[in-house]
């Protein structure tokens, strides 16, 4: 068989539109840099700190690799920004810190002849807590989707097997909570704390344990002095009308 050889009008064709194309296009990038220099230059940061970095993506906008990566031009302003007055960064460091709150709650320590099943499940619940409190102090999209995964990261990072350990399990506290929460939106914080407890006691497989309910309700009151006493000690600077936080 014959292999295939490019004559010399080929090649040279073939030369002629690749250096056409290349023209065409360092031509339209000098005329983008003279037309929107300053939202060029953003637009290739941005790219490089969020759009072409899968993690950058999702903390920023909470979008994951299978989604559509580009933000919208409100989006890419608010996150610059936040990034110039350091929100980005102290949204970051409040997940953190957050995450070692959830790692540092050891009821062990109290309450010995808790099982590690149990354990998991009391980590569910503070995780739980946390979010909800976050999602009710928080209320800029950016901030909020640093900070929810920054506390993902820790744990992560700290506990590989925690997303692993019971993933169905995790989503259906997750909802049973949220329901108990939503049913008892008008409660007073005692009466969340009693409905939570019971919802703990039988996420853990013992419903009819009032002992381990008040246990579950004593769980959640600590969990949510905490969560709330580290975000009130946390600021975001104002970057238009609306409040951050």
């Amino acid at each position: 068989m014959t292999p295939f050889v490019f004559s010399q009008p080929q090649i040279v064709w073939t030369l002629c539109v690749f250096t056409a194309c290349s023209f065409l296009f360092l031509l339209s990038a000098f005329w983008l840099c003279r037309k929107q220099p300053a939202r060029l230059l953003d637009s290739l940061c941005l790219c490089q700190q969020t759009a072409c970095d899968e993690e950058g993506v999702r903390l920023a906008f909470g979008k994951s690799s299978s989604a559509n990566l580009d933000p919208s031009e409100e989006e890419i302003d608010r996150y610059f920004k936040h990034k110039q007055s350091h929100n980005i960064e102290h949204a970051r460091h409040l997940g953190s810190l957050l995450g070692e709150d959830i790692l540092s709650f050891r009821p062990e320590l109290e309450y010995s002849y808790l099982t590690s099943w149990e354990l998991n499940h009391v980590r569910m619940l503070y995780l739980f807590v946390t979010e909800d409190c976050v999602r009710h102090f928080i209320k800029d999209s950016i901030l909020l989707n640093l900070v929810l995964a920054q506390i993902n990261d820790i744990l992560s990072l700290r506990l590989p097997d925690f997303y692993n350990y019971g993933n169905f399990s995790q989503y259906r506290s997750y909802t049973v909570y949220k329901m108990c929460l939503d049913e008892n939106r008008h409660s007073f914080p005692e009466e969340k704390a009693v409905q939570i407890g019971r919802c703990w006691a039988k996420m853990i497989g013992k419903p009819d344990d009032e002992h381990l309910s008040l246990i579950g309700s004593k769980f959640y009151l600590m969990m949510k002095s905490r969560c709330e006493q580290r975000l009130l000690n946390t600021s975001f600077t104002c970057i238009d009308r609306k409040s951050v936080v």
